[in-house]
């Protein structure tokens, strides 16, 4: 049996897409900026992400751009056809997020400010722990 697991730590590129397949199940999408090195090897690398079930509707409201997150999940290759043949992308499909700060924002000063802990964490089965739970 092979292994198949992420955890990640990033920023909402956008705001989360919350929709309600017709058989009733709940999905949030929205995807991440995971920023690598520094300076002039400063790196973003960005992942769509995906959590189905009663945890998209729980953390729905929290989910905005800006928002930094703890996912723990798969990785899923989606396939589709499309006007220039078969496509496909990668989604990581994730069972665990976990809230980690808002997003940053100006101060009057203008500085960097909003950057205030959350510790919640939202699980596919639409639970809450407000423990910091660590992966």
């Amino acid at each position: 049996m092979d292994l198949n697991s992420i955890n990640i730590i990033g920023r909402l590129t956008d705001n989360c897409v919350f929709k309600t397949l017709p058989t009733g199940t709940a999905i949030a999408e929205f995807s991440i900026a995971n920023n690598r090195g520094y300076g002039q090897n400063a790196k973003a690398y960005f992942f769509n992400v995906k959590l189905i079930g009663k945890g998209a509707e729980a953390i729905n409201q929290y989910l905005t751009k800006g928002m930094q997150v703890a996912i723990s999940g798969e990785l899923t290759q989606e396939t589709w056809e499309g006007a220039n043949g078969k496509q496909s992308k990668i989604v990581i499909v994730t069972f665990a997020v976990e809230l980690l700060a808002s997003p940053k924002t100006q101060t009057s000063a203008g500085g960097i400010g909003g950057d205030k802990e959350f510790n919640s964490k939202y699980c596919i089965d639409g639970s809450k722990h407000d423990e910091g739970l660590a992966f």
